[in-house]
């Protein structure tokens, strides 16, 4: 199987993950990597920019176009990657969640051959959905770890759960980037086309 080997570096945060793609994968397979990969759960819309400025976005229906305004972008789901990384340097810019703003920088590193798909490295925290309050993923960690003196340790320990700072240690160390268990996670993407986008998520 043709792979293509993808360095993904979450913008806001000192996350990065490198992963191992099917080329005939579409951008629709993936946005649904993307969020195995940085841990988050689809609630909000995404698109995919090119350097040309051609992007790709989930196809809403012309009633959530008249709701919200916009034109429709290309269907990430009718392009494959091997489209979009036709050569080693191809570049591509994903947001997730047009609120918080969540960035990844993908760049094609090369093509092997391999069974996939898989994350062949990974580094930082794993996401919080609607966190850029707190400075996403990184900024929550470092609060925690100022402990319960720090502003919006309160507030953060209530909406996490957290009962003591052992709990928030906890907490980060389970948030920790694991390449195993995102290759886990990985497997379970089913083809795109065997799904139906729901074009009502929240921006």
């Amino acid at each position: 199987m043709k792979l293509l080997v993808l360095a993904c570096k979450w913008r806001q945060c000192k996350s990065s993950r490198t992963l191992a793609l099917p080329s005939d994968w579409s951008l629709a397979e993936l946005h649904e990597a993307l969020q195995c990969a940085f841990g988050w759960e689809e609630e909000h819309l995404y698109s995919f920019t090119a350097p040309d400025g051609t992007t790709w976005s989930m196809q809403m229906d012309d009633d959530f176009l008249d709701d919200f305004g916009g034109e429709a972008d290309r269907d990430p789901a009718k392009t494959a990657l091997s489209e979009v990384f036709p050569h080693a340097k191809a570049r591509l810019d994903y947001e997730y969640d047009f609120g918080d703003s969540n960035e990844v920088s993908i760049a094609f590193q090369k093509a092997i051959e391999g069974d996939g798909p898989a994350c062949l490295e990974a580094a930082g925290l794993m996401a919080v959905e609607d966190s850029a309050s707190f400075g996403y993923a990184d900024g929550i960690a470092n609060i925690l770890r100022k402990g319960p003196g720090a502003r919006f340790y309160r507030d953060l320990a209530d909406w996490l759960d957290l009962e003591s700072p052992e709990d928030a240690e906890a907490w980060i160390a389970g948030q920790t980037a694991d390449a195993e268990k995102i290759t886990a996670e990985l497997a379970r993407i089913r083809p795109a086309k065997k799904k139906r986008a729901n074009p009502r998520r929240k921006p």
